[in-house]
């Protein structure tokens, strides 16, 4: 019943999205603005300037879509093992004819681009200008259809000729499209729980996926109130909204714009997948931190600061320390380790000896650890000679505290009133403190500089030494981005790759056949799968598969994140 309802729920959206929001957009501008086309032939130009695509097979794209809508309820209402027949069929009807559609629309776009190029190359030859050769865009333009677009107007650059925007640029699919996508591969998905098994499979998966996609749909939908109800729709010098729909139309887009962005920029392209894994790496190892808090029956509320804590002490480490890279890596690597051990084990020693609650201790830490980065990548920072005086004092207290820790009998009287020995310590630090902040003839402001930061006023420290540093992805497969930098096409091996994970995994599910169940045996049939999986892989030319590698500086603590 849950299936239905979703798929039901699905449909009625995906209807809606057909009357009101757009089905794809023809042209994406500077400042979001756009020209959208609904279903069918409905064309609203937010631009001010773009002219309609004609746009063909719009009624057969409406007409597939309308059927494929009404098989999917249909479906839900249709009993017994008939219904997954239904759902499979109208799930193929939506997504082939939404990708036909989109492949009819991508084509027209095309033409209409390459029309416009040759419009402009024409009225040059027309109308030329003294730097205009006249030999370079006849050629160009007796060569239109043998070139891209960017090879075209390369070539018309070099005679002079400097197209600066081509119409109906950064075309893409919208609402109606993309939901129609979402309702069919849903239609195939429950179509294919008919299989027992693959629906073992997919609840096992639901199960696994329910609290995180749960949490991201409900951020989506909370973003989607507030850029719908504040943000307005970027329109031309010209263009105004003369009516309600015509203004919901163009929400509709701006949201759909926003979304398309952050998730088209962080997992559409190969530099902004690994820039995302990138940041993911730390929070990773973050995330972890706190899962082993929380198993201990403890909440880590201060991993955040504990993560920054490592960040800075790898920073000294990776700066000061030279060697051997056997020997500095893992030493920045142990300093990272250091750092956020230290700012994790103060509130647990409070905890533990004190009996202080750790949420609140390790909440506040974060903002001191976040201050503490703040302050030693400020651009300058501008101490009063009191603040100087307050800070010795404090530094010098800490360290005569340390000192007589270290001291048996006076540690053994500090055990016996702890509460009492510390309030007095405290009392006496509050009034050294009062003392040195008072101020005396000739204080003047000290700017502090620290040695460790880049000069000028960007926020980072100097370059880790190269020692210090765990490969890149660049340098793991062989590309040196200092000589050569871009984006590098290599062929990797990515039979070496599946075969041990596969292996690893399989280590830990064959055991449920009881032939498997020693480890000898187990060992054996991992073995045995992995060169398996890397044959088939070799077959498939995975082994030579090219991959283009951006410059990025996502680097091995990634996979050792995921290990």
């Amino acid at each position: 019943m849950n299936g239905r309802l979703a798929l039901l729920l699905l449909a009625g959206i995906t209807a809606l999205a057909l009357v009101f929001a757009p089905w794809a957009a023809v042209s994406r501008e500077t400042g979001a603005r756009s020209a959208v086309l609904l279903l069918p032939e409905r064309f609203i130009d937010f631009t001010g300037r773009t002219e309609p695509v004609g746009a063909p097979a719009q009624g057969t794209v409406l007409a597939l879509t309308i059927l494929g809508l009404v098989g999917v309820a249909a479906g839900a209402a249709i009993p017994g093992w008939s219904r997954h027949l239904v759902w499979f069929v109208a799930g193929v009807v939506l997504i082939g004819g939404t990708v036909w559609g989109l492949g009819r629309f991508g084509d027209a776009v095309a033409q209409a681009r390459e029309a416009e190029v040759v419009a402009e190359i024409q009225r040059a030859i027309a109308n030329p200008r003294p730097n205009t050769d006249i030999a370079i865009l006849t050629e160009a333009l007796e060569a239109v259809g043998d070139r891209t677009l960017d090879e075209t107007q390369a070539v018309t650059r070099t005679g002079g000729l400097v197209i600066r925007r081509v119409p109906y640029t950064n075309s893409d699919l919208g609402w109606a499209a993309f939901l129609a996508l979402v309702t069919g591969a849903a239609a195939l998905l429950f179509a294919g729980r008919a299989s027992p098994r693959f629906a073992r499979a997919t609840d096992a998966l639901a199960r696994a996926a329910a609290v995180p996609a749960t949490s991201i749909l409900l951020a989506l939908g909370a973003a989607a109130v507030v850029i719908l109800l504040l943000q307005p729709t970027p329109l031309g010098g010209s263009v105004e909204i003369d009516s309600a729909f015509i203004g919901l139309v163009g929400r509709l887009d701006t949201l759909w714009y926003a979304y398309y962005t952050m998730f088209h920029d962080a997992l559409g392209t190969v530099n902004g997948f690994a820039e995302s894994l990138k940041f993911a790496t730390p929070l990773i190892f973050t995330g972890l931190a706190v899962a082993f808090g929380f198993q201990a029956g403890l909440f880590n509320i201060g991993a955040p600061g504990q993560m920054v804590m490592g960040a800075i002490f790898a920073m000294f480490a990776g700066i000061y320390l030279s060697g051997p890279r056997f020997l500095v890596l893992p030493a920045a690597v142990l300093a990272a380790f250091l750092g956020g051990a230290l700012w994790g084990a103060l509130p647990g020693w409070l905890k533990a000896r004190f009996g202080a609650n750790e949420v609140i201790n390790t909440i506040l830490l974060n903002f001191v650890a976040a201050s503490l980065l703040l302050f030693i990548l400020s651009a300058g920072n501008v101490f009063a000679a009191a603040a100087l005086r307050i800070l010795a004092v404090l530094g010098g207290f800490a360290l005569l505290f340390v000192v007589l820790a270290l001291i048996p009998p006076l540690r053994r009287a500090t055990r016996r009133s702890p509460r009492a020995v510390f309030a007095v310590l405290a009392v006496i630090v509050l009034a050294a403190t009062v003392i040195a902040g008072q101020p005396r003839p000739g204080d003047a402001p000290v700017t502090v500089q620290m040695p460790f930061k880049v000069p000028g006023n960007e926020p980072k420290s100097k370059p880790l030494n190269v020692e210090a540093r765990l490969p890149q992805l660049p340098a793991m497969v062989g590309v040196d981005v200092r000589n050569s930098p871009g984006v590098h096409v290599v062929r990797i091996d990515y039979a070496l790759i599946l075969a041990p994970l596969t292996a690893l995994v399989a280590l830990f599910v064959i055991d449920r056949w009881r032939r498997f169940k020693p480890w000898p045996a187990r060992i054996v049939g991992a073995l045995a799968i992995g060169g398996v999986v890397y044959l088939l892989a070799v077959l498939l030319g995975l082994n030579r598969l090219p991959t283009a590698i951006p410059p990025t500086n996502l680097n091995a603590s990634f996979f050792i994140a995921l290990l």
